[in-house]
């Protein structure tokens, strides 16, 4: 009987190993190490979620009841013993196409583009873009000149406002500039953002949220443009919901 699944499986398994091992080329003495290392080591670097981890190593076990080795070391040889799934094979294939190659972030639905955001300047009015904020249910809403990122309104710059100036009211006639000093990024109180660049992949993404612990400020948002400046011109955003939107990444 022929498997060629299981061939298939061992060749993506081994062709993967590879990767890993150059992946980690001089780095914690792994060259030599085993499957099952290289892939704690990678998930310890940030390189893979928690769900690739453990995808991975059920992959690893997977391989091991599918091979039967034997013989005295120097003359091991395998013998296929059992035949996996074909669904299982494509998401093996899958898995190690994305260890190999990861994603960038901004190819993925967890990154709103710079066409689907909802940006507004600093003379759009206040009433009509807390409107849409309520209706959409966003909280922050990117202030952009020229594409270039100028502030960030949020329910944290009304707050600040109100607490500062001691009234609970906002005039009608109000506009975005109206909120001045309190619009730049630094100067949120309780919030922060970020950028990173267009080559960043989604595993980047994650590290930087995950590293937020400690923070007097929660990171809010992460901006991409086109080599992590805040200068440059905005290409997208996700937030801490967009990511949890996107169970790969769990």
């Amino acid at each position: 009987m022929e498997y060629q699944g299981a061939k298939e499986f061992i060749a993506i398994y081994n062709d993967l190993d590879k990767v890993m091992e150059e992946k980690l080329r001089g780095q914690e003495g792994l060259r030599n190490g085993s499957y099952a290392e290289r892939v704690e080591s990678l998930y310890r670097k940030g390189k893979l979620s928690e769900g690739e981890r453990a995808l991975l190593r059920s992959y690893g076990e997977l391989r091991n009841a599918i091979v039967h080795e034997y013989g005295t070391h120097g003359r091991r040889q395998a013998l296929i013993i059992a035949q996996p799934l074909e669904t299982e094979v494509e998401k093996f294939k899958a898995l190690a196409q994305r260890v190999a190659n990861p994603p960038l972030a901004l190819t993925l639905p967890m990154t709103v583009k710079l066409k689907e955001m909802f940006t507004i300047g600093l003379s759009a009015k206040v009433d009509q873009v807390m409107a849409v904020m309520l209706e959409k249910g966003y909280s922050y809403v990117p202030i952009l000149e020229k594409q270039v990122l100028a502030g960030v309104f949020s329910q944290d710059t009304i707050f600040t406002y109100l607490a500062e100036r001691k009234e609970i009211r906002l005039r009608e006639d109000m506009v975005m500039g109206s909120f001045g000093e309190l619009l730049p990024l630094d100067a949120h109180r309780t919030e922060r953002f970020e950028f990173l660049p267009r080559t960043a992949t989604a595993m980047d993404v994650v590290q930087r949220f995950r590293a937020d612990h400690g923070e007097d400020k929660r990171l809010e948002l992460i901006f991409f443009t086109e080599s992590g400046k805040s200068t440059e011109a905005v290409l997208g955003m996700t937030t801490l919901w967009d990511l949890a939107n996107y169970p790969t990444l769990a």
